[in-house]
């Protein structure tokens, strides 16, 4: 829809003969729209949730499937959740056991698992719902430095098999704070 929509606009500011001028903003978002739907093109091919089913559930020929975890940070300052939870959906993903919160599209699966898996941890570090520039502190590494995220992912290389090792959902809630 929306390259449909450049394609219009800039069509509607290809001057004709004998019509009224089209006024400087009406070209100005035109151009926009039209370079926005271009670089969005090239975002697709790149942008890795555009490709998730390829190497775990729809593998290219010749290539294995992978198994995938994510873990993430709420409130992370370099990968927003909203575009990991994103990925997740695209490679089927599942939470397991007390998540922190639930995500749409995800169901909820017990014990160990061989399915792909997002585990979100919680660090009271508010999510914002609008565009701001990121705060401090930035708890992106902070699940692969606590014992449980190291432990799931020791198991996970070593068996294949990924499962919590958390009592209850991950992550410290108090930590965002200090």
């Amino acid at each position: 829809m929306r390259h449909l929509t450049a394609a219009l606009l800039l069509a509607a500011c290809t001057p004709q003969p004998g019509a009224r001028p089209v006024p400087e903003p009406v070209i100005q978002r035109a151009h926009g729209e039209a370079l926005g739907t271009t670089w969005n093109v090239s975002w697709v091919e790149a942008e890795g949730a555009g490709d998730a089913r390829a190497f775990s559930t729809d593998p290219i020929p010749g290539n294995p499937t992978k198994s995938v975890l994510q873990q993430v940070a709420v409130g992370d300052n370099q990968v927003t959740t909203l575009g990991a939870q994103f990925l997740a959906r695209g490679h089927g993903a599942v939470l397991i056991d007390n998540a922190v919160r639930p995500v749409w599209g995800l169901e909820e699966v017990s014990g160990s698992t061989t399915q792909n898996v997002l585990v979100e941890y919680e660090y009271g570090i508010e999510e914002p719902y609008v565009n701001l520039p990121p705060s401090d502190p930035d708890p992106h590494e902070w699940p692969r430095r606590e014992r449980t995220g190291q432990d799931q992912i020791d198991q996970f290389f070593a068996t294949g098999t990924i499962e919590s090792f958390c009592t209850g959902p991950c992550g410290d809630p108090t930590r965002g704070q200090e």
